[in-house]
């Protein structure tokens, strides 16, 4: 297994595989961009939420409550299984939303967005959130990258096993 020399942010944790560097700074970005966008089109221009007439309000607020509730759990559970855990032995993370989706923190997050954008249906903030999506997707695939470095054939099988983020699909990484 060849090692390749990356610069990584592991958070001050060498039982961390580590992220990119401007993986934070980026999900920030992109979150901030996105709520400007969204609360600015939603709640003052309403330039692209034409949409909110064909969708009942009282569909869409039980929809995102739930949204809210699974994205909640997702990053409750994967960034507990990552960090709670503190000089444990250093393998693949399989606890808690670890189990159902290999990146249950990023899947969290985009459908936070996914809430948002059922509360308003803003075709704005929905591009915003395409472009966060991308950028989180990249994300994955650099981390995975890391992780198959970090891992081997431990993180292969992991892979073949559970799904990147859509939970009843197991999309092939090869």
């Amino acid at each position: 297994m060849t090692q390749v020399n990356r610069e990584v942010e592991t958070h001050g944790r060498e039982d961390l595989a580590g992220e990119h560097l401007i993986a934070d700074r980026g999900q920030l970005i992109f979150a901030l961009a996105f709520l400007a966008v969204w609360l600015i089109d939603s709640f003052l221009l309403r330039w692209t939420t034409f949409l909110n007439g064909v969708v009942s309000l009282w569909i869409r607020l039980p929809l995102a409550a739930i949204l809210f509730g699974v994205a909640v759990w997702m990053v409750k559970s994967g960034m507990s299984a990552v960090f709670g855990r503190e000089g444990v032995d250093d393998r693949v993370v399989r606890e808690g939303a670890f189990a159902h989706l290999r990146h249950p923190i990023y899947f969290g997050e985009l459908l936070v967005y996914i809430g948002c954008l059922m509360l308003s249906l803003s075709l704005m903030g929905a591009a915003i959130a395409l472009g966060a999506a991308g950028f989180l997707w990249w994300l994955c695939r650099y981390e995975e990258g890391l992780l198959v470095e970090r891992y081997g054939e431990a993180y292969r099988a992991y892979q073949r096993e559970v799904p990147m983020w859509i939970p009843w699909r197991n999309e092939s990484t090869r």
